[in-house]
């Protein structure tokens, strides 16, 4: 899981998946974007930028916490 914040300020974690982007806010998944409806993935400096089909966005900026690594 990669450390993230909504345009809230919300701490959240983002994690690929074979369906898609998973979002979780604590452990509890609040959100998924499935791969047939993102059109693009972009990254620039600490913003991540998911297009969306047809032409919706959603934005996250990724935080400077190290990952949770799985044990």
């Amino acid at each position: 899981m990669h450390p993230a914040k909504d345009h809230e300020q919300v701490n959240l974690n983002l994690s690929v998946a074979h369906m898609g982007i998973l979002v979780f806010q604590n452990i509890t998944k609040i959100n998924t974007f499935s791969w047939a409806k993102i059109r693009k993935l972009s990254f620039k400096r600490k913003k991540f930028l998911i297009k969306l089909q047809p032409e919706g966005y959603v934005s996250f900026l990724i935080s400077k916490e190290k990952r949770k690594e799985k044990n």
